[in-house]
């Protein structure tokens, strides 16, 4: 978001032209009249990010979701998480409990006592990276369902619109509770929640941002907070026949 003068400048300089023609980045004009602007716009206007200098990326999960760039890996992983957790309701799961938590970042990781549901109980943190203690203090460690009826036409559904289609992992375990012969009643999986959200974030810092937008600040931070989250979780069903 910038003064109509810095978008001049950029429709002048032709080291920079080309931001105003990529198609994966926009510019908003600060003088934005909201009322008439779209509803993303007037979304993002709500949450109170749109601010002078702000450098936002679009979720890979979600086609309205946007986030700053600087933490744009920290909440796209979460939500995905939070996908992960809600994939497995829709599959009758009964608890999905966090075994280790990796940053394969800085090759570090936090391993989890059964039940240790809260920072720092039932988890050893020590050796873990900034980025790894702070990511575990934002995520539910361990959720519990009633272990209601499975849907695998709404498990499908989910995978798809949340944009999680691509991942095998997931695939696999509706695959697996398919099956209606022997019934899946527990499997541990290793989640990769970052490697569509660093694909999303390593594009936008490639972009070449003049220096008179005075966002320099924020690509640099975004640079440094850059975590890659991987965890292994166990997932349990209630017996059907039970």
């Amino acid at each position: 978001m910038c003064s109509q003068a810095v978008i001049d400048s950029l429709d002048t300089d032709p080291a920079f032209r080309d931001l105003l023609v990529r198609e994966d980045a926009a510019i908003l004009h600060a003088a934005t009249d909201l009322e008439q602007a779209n509803e993303i716009t007037r979304s993002l206007d709500s949450q109170g990010l749109l601010v002078p200098g702000a450098v936002l990326v679009l979720s890979p999960y979600s086609n309205s979701f946007y986030a700053p760039l600087d933490v744009a890996i920290d909440r796209f992983s979460l939500q995905k998480w939070t996908s992960v957790s809600m994939l497995c309701a829709y599959l009758g799961a009964q608890s999905i409990s966090v075994e280790i938590l990796e940053d394969t970042e800085t090759n570090t990781s936090v391993k989890f006592d059964a039940g240790g549901s809260r920072f720092g109980v039932g988890a050893s943190t020590k050796g873990a990276s900034k980025a790894l203690k702070k990511f575990m203090g934002q995520m539910s460690l361990n959720d519990t369902y009633t272990g209601g009826q499975f849907n695998i036409e709404q498990a499908e559904t989910f995978l798809e619109t949340s944009g999680l289609v691509g991942d095998p992992v997931l695939r696999s375990l509706i695959d697996a509770r398919s099956f209606s012969g022997n019934m899946l009643a527990q499997r541990r999986l290793t989640i990769d929640l970052s490697k569509e959200t660093q694909r999303t974030v390593e594009a936008a810092l490639e972009i070449k941002v003049p220096t008179f937008m005075n966002v320099g600040a924020t690509f640099e931070q975004a640079k440094k907070s850059l975590a890659h989250y991987r965890l292994t979780l166990s997932v349990t069903f209630p017996n059907e026949n039970s």
